[in-house]
């Protein structure tokens, strides 16, 4: 039933593991706790919870956010939707201005700040050839984070703003949404992967760069249904519009889709997490030899030698990093040996400025292979591209101009599958 018990199950009572079902038709708050944790579910949402685990989900409602209910604003008329209880607002012309208030904006800056995951996701139906914008970070022409679909090429956007680079990004789509009908699209982003999910099927996922998340760009907006005034205007319905923070967003959509595999940003998370304990690991094992040798040189002498360099006293068993070695005071001798660097496993290690040991860049995905930075390689005749940091670069080999020239007939010529240039016999 509709409603919350107040008291949590005694902490005598034996713990039992149970999947909790949910539903919430009503704009009600719901708790209930799970082995001592406390949830509060929302409307309209299916959650499936384990006793045991504890659920957390930051979302903003954007549509929910403009107040557009029983109110009156240029191009924005209640039509029927594919839920009943929610209104869905069909969006006409081109003197809209839909944008958030800066409560509503400086919040959704939080969200996408404080978490490398994060889920568009939409309710729509979108008139055919239009060009509109769903959801977009901008200000006049310019783009910061924009969900875009065309209806004249048949192809969802995703743009998206790189850090240190003036002109946004675009991830394309193919897929025809603009078709009168209506869709469920979800665009989730963890750490360096976006996937699009269009009626809770998942159609694509790519590498990308990873996102600016400093908004510092002035003037910046948040648009619903518009880049922002005056551009990318969206004719057709919208009935949901959420962004929904954390892994697997699209559950709030699609709650019987799988989320039991690690996301990218949950592996990028564990990854980084793991070079730390090694680190602090590494640090600690060295400290605890040096202990061990200061003890041993206490028990055999009452004197100890300190060090000097550079006008810096170091004591009788002190380690220190100095550029990239190691040194230790030993007896009052210093005694320095090269940083020692973990193992990497890839093909073509950078070594950065600044930076002591060598490291890997992103790899690249291409036809459900992945590549090293740096390495090449021929998806098809006449076709060279290259891994670089995580970008795929391309380039077409014209066979009249980058070509050796044969000294034979072109009878006595031939062609090797899979190399662009002929060969004599």
């Amino acid at each position: 039933r509709h409603g919350y018990s107040p008291f949590p199950p005694s902490p005598n009572m034996p713990e039992r593991r149970s999947l909790i079902n949910i539903y919430v038709k009503h704009d009600i708050k719901l708790f209930f706790w799970t082995s001592l944790r406390h949830v509060m579910v929302t409307e309209g949402t299916i959650y499936r919870i384990t006793a045991g685990q504890e659920l957390s989900i930051d979302s903003i409602d954007l549509l929910e956010s403009l107040h557009l209910h029983n109110t009156s604003h240029q191009g924005v008329t209640e039509t029927p939707g594919p839920q009943r209880l929610k209104p869905a607002y069909n969006l006409q012309g081109e003197h809209r201005d839909l944008r958030l208030n800066s409560k509503v904006y400086e919040k959704a800056v939080g969200l996408l700040r404080n978490n490398s995951e994060f889920t568009v996701a939409a309710s729509l139906r979108q008139e055919e050839s239009n060009v509109g914008t769903i959801v977009s970070f901008a200000h006049g022409t310019n783009r910061y984070l924009e969900l875009q679909s065309s209806g004249r090429k048949d192809e969802i956007r995703f743009h998206y703003k790189v850090q240190h680079e003036t002109t946004a990004k675009m991830e394309t789509f193919p897929f025809r949404l603009a078709d009168n009908e209506w869709h469920k699209v979800a665009v989730s982003v963890s750490g360096a992967q976006v996937e699009l999910l269009v009626d809770c099927h998942p159609l694509y996922r790519r590498i990308i760069r990873p996102l600016d998340r400093n908004f510092t760009v002035p003037q910046l907006g948040l648009w619903v249904g518009q880049r922002s005034r005056g551009h990318s205007y969206f004719k057709g319905a919208l009935q949901e519009v959420h962004l929904i923070s954390g892994p697997h967003g699209y559950l709030t959509q699609c709650p019987h889709l799988s989320s039991t595999c690690p996301t990218c940003g949950q592996f990028s998370l564990l990854q980084n997490t793991v070079e730390q304990l090694t680190k602090h690991l590494h640090e600690l094992s060295e400290r605890l030899v040096a202990a061990e040798g200061r003890i041993n040189r206490v028990e055999e002498c009452d004197c100890q030698k300190s060090c000097r360099i550079n006008g810096s006293v170091h004591p009788d068993g002190a380690t220190w990093q100095r550029g990239c070695d190691i040194c230790s005071c030993v007896h009052g001798e210093i005694q320095c040996r090269p940083v020692q660097c973990p193992n990497i496993r890839c093909k073509n290690p950078v070594m950065n400025p600044g930076e002591c040991c060598p490291s890997c860049l992103k790899q690249c995905y291409l036809r459900g292979e992945m590549y090293d930075h740096g390495e090449s390689v021929n998806p098809r005749e006449c076709v060279e591209c290259e891994c670089h940091d995580g970008v795929m670069k391309c380039n077409r080999i014209d066979p009249e101009t980058m070509c050796p020239q044969l000294s034979c007939s072109p009878q006595d010529q031939f062609s090797v599958p899979g190399n662009c240039c002929k060969f004599c016999k």
